[in-house]
Parts: structure tokens; sequence; C-alpha cells
């Protein structure tokens, strides 16, 4: 993946808005595989969580439990969680 920077500081997932662009950091809680080829990344900043989804793919390289991330998208409410679709994202390291 290419470098990017943020288009902005992060904003606690605690604000984040239905249909709102945001940047958010935070560290992977949980990652799994469902089937049609969508890996799902739950991230935690301490405030609340978003599910990072990922079409087309079965992992995310660095993507596991534990690993720090920042993250740029449009977020979703979706069946009361909120989502990011094909997220900008960068590793920050493990938090582990």
């Amino acid at each position: 993946m290419s470098a990017w920077e943020l288009s902005g500081p992060p904003t606690p997932l605690s604000q984040a808005e239905d249909r709102r662009p945001i940047v958010g950091s935070g560290v992977v809680r949980h990652v799994e595989a469902r089937a049609g080829k969508i890996f799902l990344c739950r991230v935690s900043d301490g405030t609340g969580e978003v599910d990072l989804v990922f079409v087309g793919r079965d992992a995310v390289p660095g993507l596991v439990a534990g690993a720090r991330c920042s993250f740029e998208g449009t977020v979703r409410a979706q069946a009361k969680r909120l989502a990011i679709w094909n997220p900008l994202y960068r590793l920050e390291g493990y938090a582990g």
C-alpha cells in the first residue's frame, strides 16, 4: 500500500456519524473472514468501535488482533454497528 497522510486529526469513534467522513485511529480487537470474500476488522479507540470492511479480500496483511492502525473513510451505520467499507488505512504498530 502506498503511503498517505491523514486529512486531519483523528476523531473519537464515539463522535462518528452515519454517512460522514472520519479519520480515526485505534487497536484491532477482532478480525473475521466472511463468505463472499469479505474481511472484517473491528477497531476500538477506547470511546467506541468501528468495523473496517474490505470487499474482495480474505485477509489484509498486518491487520491482526492487537495491531494499531489509522484509517479514513465514510461511516455507515449498519445493523446497530458503525462500518467503513474499503477504508484507507495505515499500520502504526502492535499494541499487544
